[in-house]
Order: structure tokens, then sequence, then C-alpha cells
């Protein structure tokens, strides 16, 4: 295995792994969208303001075109101001770098980073370890290094169905139900087959089996 790959792997820091993707050009603006997005989901129950919640939607929906980028910029959560460095008022202000025309989704990760430990907000930089938000970059983009080789053959019905009700309800608790239905479909991709099953796993838009079913890219 290339040493690259080993690194993909096992890295730590999302912003290696975003870089990488960047390098490989698979960093797309709607993957990279959905990753910042992932970070605020990563934390979601940590999130007590509402304005902020719906912001996050509404970029994930402008990542699918359904929202445009002038409606985003207008959310509610938007924010300049900052007035004390605890947790909610650092994660609205986190809403400005996702909503920005140029958003860079590493360092959207590091301000929701800082947020959720405000004692560090000053010391943190955008290339620290999270494994979470590695893991994150994973999911959304799989082993670039080893791409999978979709057959439409496995897009059934069953299974458009269990990624649509998945992806549009942002609950992703039936992967393992997904890896089933495309099993039984003729998939016996382990690289597929595992991320679905892998309970350890984080899951969000973007996924990228479940991008794979939907014919999304």
């Amino acid at each position: 295995m290339p040493k690259e790959e080993q690194f993909w792997l096992i890295a730590e820091s999302p912003a290696w792994l975003l870089y990488t993707a960047k390098q490989l050009k698979i960093l797309k603006p709607r993957k990279a969208m959905l990753f910042a997005c992932g970070c605020y989901r990563l934390v979601w129950d940590k999130i007590a303001l509402a304005h902020v919640r719906a912001t996050v939607e509404m970029a994930e929906e402008k990542a699918d075109r359904k929202v445009k980028p002038e409606e985003l910029r207008r959310a509610p959560g938007y924010t300049r101001g900052l007035a004390t460095y605890d947790t909610q008022n650092l994660l609205q202000s986190s809403v400005s770098s996702l909503v920005t025309p140029k958003m860079i989704p590493t360092h959207v990760a590091w301000r929701v980073r800082a947020a959720i430990d405000p004692a560090k907000h000053e010391s943190a930089n955008d290339w620290a370890a999270c494994k979470p938000q590695a893991d994150l970059v994973r999911d959304i983009f799989g082993n670039p290094f080893r791409p999978v080789a979709f057959d439409p053959a496995w897009r059934t019905d069953t299974a458009v169905a269990l990624a649509r009700q998945m992806y549009d309800s942002r609950e992703f608790g039936a992967m393992p139900i997904l890896a089933d239905a495309l099993q039984d479909a003729g998939c016996e991709d382990e690289q597929v087959l595992n991320h679905c099953r892998d309970a350890t796993a984080p899951h969000v838009r973007g996924c990228w089996v479940v991008d794979l079913v939907l014919g999304k890219g």
C-alpha cells in the first residue's frame, strides 16, 4: 500500500486530508460545503441556538443548489459581532465563515473546534489534529486511492429509497440496512459494505456511499 494511502487512512488532521483531496482534484464545492456543515453535525447536540442550526441546514441545501448564495448570506445565524468567548457565541460567530462567498472548509472546521473548547480558541489552528473531523473527511471522500466502480445494477429501488430517506432526514441509522440492500443487488465490494456497517464511522450528507447510490457528485 502506498505511503500516501496509508497516511490517508490514519491521518487525524482534517486539513491535511482536505489538502490531499484538493491535490487529487476531488474537493469540489459541494463536498467542501457538506464537510463544513458536517463539522457542526458532529457537535449538533451542543448547539443551543436554533438560528445557528437553521443556518447550517440552509448551507446544506445551498450545497445542493436549493438555496441561493445570497439567501444563505441573509441567514439568521450570520453575525460579525462577538460579545463573549463562550461556546454559543463562538458557534454563532463561526457561521460567518460558513456563509462567506469563498468558504474555506478548513477554517470552518477550526472555528467549530475552537467554539467547542473556548479555552483554546486562540491557540487552535487549521492544521491541528481532530480525529472526528478527519473521519468525517473519510466519510465524504472514502478512499480516493482506491475508487469504487459502482455498478448501476446496485442502484435498486430499495437501495435508492433508503439512501434518499437518510439523505433527506439527515439520519443515517439505516446504513447497515443499506449495506444489506446493496448486497442483495449483487454488491460485494468490501469498501462499500464495510463503510455502511462500520458502527464507529460518522455519516453526514455527502457520505460517499450514499452519494454513489443517489448518483450525486
